[in-house]
């Protein structure tokens, strides 16, 4: 099969018959570009490119590969340095570029690179990556001690108010992974081939405590409050309010049912895992072995998932100076969780370039199918009187019975995805490589937008529903990304 790109008369020979070292590049050619669609007459075979060794073209001569020149720039009779060069006879090093690391090989020449019969790469990089982070509501507030109850911890942020957690993107941080890519040529040559890939990131993770103990005399409480806009049907129009976690003595419960101090706390915890894999075929589709350049058509399937989640938990003491009602605990928990399971059909291409040892690999792809995205709320809370025993109630404090559930919708979406890398060959097996990575989805589902501060307090602790029902859950569309470094190693054989 010819090569595509170049012209027959810049072509030459690929194979030397040497059978063993050598220490000029030959001069005669012989042999053809082998596939297994059959042999090529030698007329239309593609030419060394001149500039190899002293403008003189060379065929390969697998003996290259071993090391073992004597000339003197390497060191001298019997030299082991080369690392895989050889010496030219005017004594200016390997290819007259240097003997050891920066000596050229015979297998970087891509004519000599598609003659080397080698089927199998398989390619290991270090991640480190960023990724889009998940969007939070305010979640917790504080004020000033001394502040009114009725606008302790209530939005928006003022002197009055300090957010303490929430209002911005979390789990944005640097994050470390692993690529695996698998390949094998079908066809000798390099013509057509499959690849392979996998990749994932360490999960990522945000985790907020606030602790304020005020009947043990902790000099450092302060006011912990959760925001919401109250949608109670006995006020004109929703308004900001918030439900406080920890406040200091003359703390009123709700019908003035008595006063006291309330000590609590609040925990919140988040993660992020993410990782892809996918199956393509490689297909050559144009080749300049003058130039040193290739272009291969990418065709394939793609699986990338995206998973995020949010963990609320508060917890309350009431003790009392002045009450009716016992001192009691009221602890609560909401949960919200999203999965992105993107499956689809992926198209791009692949360019790379050779320049000595030095490589340059661009590769362009996007992928087009169906997101699943599952989104999961949950909530509870428990009142426990001290001596008495626990009573468990369905629903937190923004996860309540209309907004708690599985929800799943499947969308179209698209994945496009850029790769840049330097490839170094350091053997003829082993090259090392460094790059950059951009990955793109622009559809998901994120659990910071399944939350919503929108509360009917009718319904909390078991009541009956009057009015507005919210919290309500609502499908939104946001996009995620990720990019980075790369830095890894391939192995061909």
């Amino acid at each position: 099969m010819p090569a595509q790109g170049a012209s027959p008369s810049a072509f030459a020979p690929g194979r030397s018959a040497s059978n063993g070292p050598s220490r000029t590049p030959p001069v005669e050619l012989t042999g053809t570009w082998v596939s297994d669609e059959g042999e090529v007459d030698d007329a239309m075979a593609p030419v060394q490119p001149p500039e190899q060794i002293g403008g003189q073209p060379f065929a390969i001569d697998e003996s290259m590969a071993t090391g073992g020149c004597d000339c003197e720039p390497c060191g001298g009779e019997g030299c082991d340095n080369c690392d895989g060069g050889y010496c030219d006879p005017n004594g200016n090093g390997a290819g007259g570029h240097g003997c050891g690391l920066f000596a050229p090989l015979w297998c970087s020449d891509m004519w000599n690179e598609v003659h080397a019969h080698r089927r199998i790469y398989a390619e290991v990089d270090y991640l480190s990556f960023w990724t889009k982070g998940n969007p939070l509501p305010p979640l917790v507030t504080t004020s000033p001690l001394g502040t009114p109850q009725a606008q302790a911890g209530v939005l928006p942020e003022s002197a009055t108010t300090q957010i303490l957690f929430g209002n911005g993107n979390y789990d944005d941080e640097r994050r470390n992974g692993l690529r695996l890519n698998l390949g094998y040529w079908l066809i000798d040559g390099e013509f057509l081939g499959v690849e392979g890939q996998y990749w994932a990131l360490n999960t990522g993770s945000t985790t907020f405590d606030a602790n304020s103990d005020f009947s043990g005399g902790d000099p450092n409480a302060i006011i912990l409050a959760r925001p919401f806009t109250n949608f109670d049907p006995g006020l004109v129009e929703p308004s900001n309010d918030a439900a406080i976690v920890a406040f200091p003595d003359g703390y009123q419960l709700p019908g003035q049912l008595g006063t006291g101090t309330l000590d609590g706390s609040i925990n919140i915890r988040t993660t992020s895992n993410v990782q892809s894999a996918g199956a393509l075929l490689r297909k050559l589709v144009w080749i300049d072995f003058t130039m040193q350049r290739r272009l291969d058509l990418l065709l394939g399937y793609r699986f990338l998932r995206v998973d995020d989640s949010v963990t609320i938990d508060d917890s309350s003491t009431f003790i009392p100076t002045s009450s009716v009602v016992p001192e009691f605990n009221l602890t609560s928990q909401d949960q919200f969780s999203s999965k992105n399971i993107f499956n689809g059909g992926e198209i791009g291409l692949k360019y790379q370039s050779q320049h000595g040892r030095l490589g340059i690999e661009l590769i362009a792809k996007s992928a087009f199918g169906n997101n699943r995205q599952k989104t999961y709320i949950n909530g509870y809370n428990t009142l426990t009187p001290v001596g008495g025993a626990p009573t468990e109630n369905i629903g937190g404090l923004l996860a309540q019975p209309t907004n708690i559930g599985n929800y799943t919708r499947d969308v179209f979406a698209i994945v496009p995805e850029a790769d840049a890398s330097l490839r170094w060959d350091i053997t003829c097996n082993l090259r090392a490589t460094i790059g950059y990575t951009f990955v793109y989805i622009n559809r998901v589902q994120r659990s910071g937008d399944a939350i919503s501060l929108d509360l009917n307090p009718t319904q909390i602790n078991g009541g009956t529903l009057v009015g507005d029902a919210v919290p309500a859950f609502s499908s939104t569309d946001s996009t995620w990304y990720a990019h980075g470094a790369t830095a890894g190693m391939e192995f061909r054989w």
